[in-house]
């Protein structure tokens, strides 16, 4: 009896001993464990500025198995060290770890989903982008932290602990094979690494955010490897332009301003819902109002921009291609040919082409991108004069002034697009260019420094305007106004909200809508309620520019909002807004999204000029 009591205490202590020595490995395991459900927590809720860990755990549950064995697959060769070495491994990964599910959440806040592997690609980004990438980030994210001083007071209070890590084959063997083999288990039951694109969020929700970064490096190499079509899937994209047809007769609009310069303005981060619209009796956009009175407005368009954001704006309005639904086209395929872009259909009939940049040919990697879309000539920072800059470069009002000379003297026809920047979150923009007049309780909060942004932009569009005027050009000029994509609504959302007494205008409706105008000075004003989307941009202006539709009907995805009997918007990520003749039909619309991603990867156009 007396034996058998000493072996209990003796086998008690030695697994009591075996727990105090791994104390750390179990320690990290569940902080990362607990980070993962914390930053999906963080990306379920609509402000991504708190966590909701009771839901997130809820939806993750059933998941455990996954999410744990991720962890522990790389907590595993800390077994293969000893001493400090074995300390430093599990610290270093955990800090490795923690660093990435921030960078993930600052992401998110700021595009709504997962980063992919090719952002590092984008350090070019980084220049000015301080203020942008500080709006991100915010107190609450050191939850991700909290676990680090808990490890420096423990290993404080235990300087021996390091004595006890001796190295540990058998459990090396035990905590990498069996995970692996649940890890394993998921391409195998399923057809994950089959598909050409999986929702990230889906991917983070369900096989844990480490899960989603090592599916993420998967996708980079395999996005890697040039897409090779055959003629099937050839046939098949051709078959899926053709069935868009409506073939429709031709109407007053066709043509409408045939032989006249176009400049195409892309508004950065500008909503539709500020439209109209007045703040203490102050219009926010007095003269984009005012020019609705001579332009065709289409008030329900909706962005469709994915990780490319605003780059992904300047290549769906000259292109009519859905963006990728991962990664950005502007880095990831520069040199595609797109023989049905509006520089490209415009220089057909006689236009000279040029784009200007307010950035520097890097930014976003758009002065290649542009070239090879097809525009003659290419202007950027390098050629500003930075006399006046906040925030990410060149202000919107010296931008225009620079810019204007550079189209006077283009040979007529032209073309000319031309993004600005200055609206661009988190829309702290100078005290001196604080134009509108706002109650204290809106002043300082994001909506209000929103709405100051808005209301500098169209200032800003208002002096181009006169400028066209002064040089005689306006007359015989058409200029279209867009919406790059959502402004407070996507780097902010739930900041709206905060301010009381709150109006509707700014918090009920879709907030994914931008604004889509076409200014002739000479004809009245007529608005459209039809449901659009950027897509829709290219072959409208085709349209009412006099392009033959054969030059673009097998390369334009989206349709003519002028002729056409269709209602809908297809978003990026799936949804449909509008309606649908039949299910075939929709079925086809979003099958677009596919489509694209392969037109894109293949250069499909440059197979079939």
């Amino acid at each position: 009896m007396r034996l058998a009591k000493e072996n209990f205490i003796g086998f008690s202590k030695y697994l009591k001993d075996t727990f105090l020595r791994h104390i750390l490995w179990y320690f990290t395991l569940a902080a990362l464990f607990f980070k993962c459900i914390i930053l999906i927590g963080f990306n379920m809720n609509r402000t991504h500025l708190i966590f909701s860990f009771r839901t997130s755990l809820s939806t993750t549950f059933p998941n455990t198995i996954f999410f744990l064995s991720f962890i522990i697959l790389f907590l595993s060769f800390a077994f293969l060290l000893s001493g400090k070495l074995r300390l430093m491994y599990l610290i270093v990964i955990n800090l490795v770890f923690s660093f990435l599910f921030l960078v993930d959440l600052w992401y998110y806040r700021g595009f709504g989903t997962m980063p992919v592997l090719q952002i590092i690609k984008q350090t070019a980004n980084l220049n000015n982008m301080s203020q942008g990438i500080l709006s991100v980030m915010h107190l609450i994210d050191a939850v991700l932290l909290l676990d680090f001083p808990l490890i420096l007071v423990y290993w404080i209070m235990n300087r021996n602990l390091c004595r006890g890590f001796v190295r540990n084959g058998l459990l090396f063997a035990l905590t990498f094979i069996i995970p692996l083999g649940v890890i394993t288990y998921i391409p195998l039951k399923t057809d994950l690494l089959e598909k050409n694109w999986v929702d990230p969020n889906f991917i983070n929700t369900s096989y844990s955010p480490i899960g989603y970064h090592i599916y993420s490096i998967y996708s980079f190499w395999k996005d890697s490897k040039p897409v090779q079509l055959s003629k099937t899937e050839s046939d098949y994209i051709r078959k899926w332009f053709k069935d868009k047809f409506e073939n429709l007769p031709d109407n007053k609009y066709k043509g409408m301003f045939k032989g006249k310069n176009l400049i195409h303005i892309d508004i950065e981060s500008m909503e539709n819902f500020v439209i109209g619209r007045t703040v203490n009796g102050q219009e926010i956009t007095p003269n984009l109002n005012r020019l609705l009175k001579n332009s065709l407005y289409f008030a329900s368009t909706y962005e469709q921009v994915n990780q490319g954001n605003s780059s992904d704006a300047d290549f769906m309005v000259n292109t009519s291609v859905y963006p990728l639904r991962q990664n950005s086209v502007f880095y990831a395929y520069p040199d595609n040919t797109y023989p049905g872009s509006t520089p490209r259909l415009l220089e057909k009939l006689g236009y000279n082409t040029l784009a200007l940049h307010p950035d520097e040919g890097t930014f976003w990697n758009w002065m290649p991108n542009l070239t090879a879309i097809g525009f003659q000539q290419r202007i950027g920072a390098e050629a500003w004069d930075m006399d006046d800059t906040f925030f990410l470069g060149i202000s919107d009002s010296s931008f225009f002034r620079q810019a204007e000379p550079y189209i006077a003297r283009l040979k007529q026809p032209f073309y000319a697009f031309m993004p600005t920047q200055s609206s661009h979150s988190p829309f702290d923009i100078p005290e001196k260019y604080r134009y509108m007049k706002l109650d204290e309780s809106m002043a300082n909060m994001t909506l209000g420094l929103y709405f100051q942004s808005m209301y500098y932009a169209d200032k800003c569009i208002g002096e181009m305007i006169s400028y066209l005027e002064r040089d005689g050009l306006l007359d015989n000029t058409v200029v279209v106004f867009c919406g790059d994509h959502s402004g407070i609504t996507r780097y902010h959302p739930g900041e709206a909200a905060k301010v009381q007494p709150a109006q509707d205008w700014w918090l009920v409706g879709d907030k994914r809508q931008i604004p889509f105008i076409i200014y002739q000075k000479n004809i009245s004003g007529e608005k459209f309620d039809i449901n659009a989307a950027q897509v829709d941009i290219l072959p409208t202006i085709a349209y009412i520019m006099g392009v033959d539709q054969k030059d673009y009907e097998y390369t334009a995805m989206g349709r003519n909002l002028l002729n056409t009997k269709k209602n809908f918007a297809v978003l990026v990520d799936g949804k449909y807004v509008g309606d649908a003749s039949s299910e075939e039909q929709k079925e086809h619309d979003i099958q677009g999204l596919e489509i694209a991603d392969t037109i894109v990867k293949s250069n499909y156009f440059k197979l079939h000029e």
